[in-house]
C-alpha cells in the first residue's frame, strides 16, 4: 500500500483523480480514523489509500483509491474543524475542546503566553496523543490545530 507524501509528480498512486465530488487532492489519512469515525461500520472500505476532503465547500469527508462509495458530513460522528463554520470548529476532538473555548480562556486570562498544556492544565486534562488517531478527522495530534486556535484567540483579544 503506498502511503501519500503530496508529492504527486512522483506519485505512482492512482489518487490523482482526487475527491470524487470536487476534484480536490485529499490528504491522507489512515484507515483506522475512517473506521472509527463513520456511523456505519459496516460499509465498505478497502486496504487502498484512503484521503479526507480538504475542499471546505464539497460535502465529501472521506473516500478511497478504488472504492465509488465516499461519506459525507451525514455519515461521520463528529463535525469536521474546517468544513464547520468558527463557532462549531472542534481543536481537540479528545475532549471536545471547541476555538470558542479557547477564545474565551484567552480572553479571560491575563496570561499573554498560553499553549496547549497550559490550556489542558487549566481545564483539568491530561495531554495524551494515544487516542487523536481515533478521534481526530485527520487522524493525527491536534498540536498544530491547538497552536492556530491560541494565536487567532490573541488575534481576536487583541483587536478589542
Amino acid at each position: 500500500m503506498n502511503k501519500c507524501d503530496q508529492n504527486c509528480n512522483t506519485c505512482s498512486s492512482n489518487c490523482k483523480q482526487g475527491c470524487p465530488i470536487c476534484n480536490v487532492l485529499g490528504k491522507n489519512v489512515p484507515l483506522i480514523t475512517v473506521k472509527s469515525l463513520i456511523k456505519d461500520q459496516n460499509s465498505f472500505l478497502n486496504e487502498k489509500n484512503t484521503y479526507i476532503c480538504i475542499n471546505r465547500k464539497c460535502p465529501v469527508i472521506y473516500y478511497q483509491e478504488e472504492n465509488p462509495k465516499y461519506f459525507i458530513k451525514e455519515e461521520i460522528k463528529s463535525q469536521i474543524w474546517f468544513k464547520s463554520s468558527l463557532n462549531e470548529q472542534i481543536i481537540c476532538y479528545c475532549h471536545n475542546i471547541k476555538l470558542t473555548d479557547i477564545v474565551e480562556i484567552v480572553k479571560k486570562s491575563n496570561d499573554n503566553n498560553l499553549t496547549k498544556e497550559k490550556i489542558f492544565n487549566l481545564l483539568g486534562y491530561e495531554i495524551s496523543d494515544k487516542e487523536c488517531i481515533y478521534h481526530n478527522p485527520l487522524g493525527e495530534s491536534c498540536d498544530k490545530l491547538f497552536k492556530n486556535a491560541i494565536e487567532f484567540a490573541y488575534k481576536q483579544k487583541n483587536s478589542e
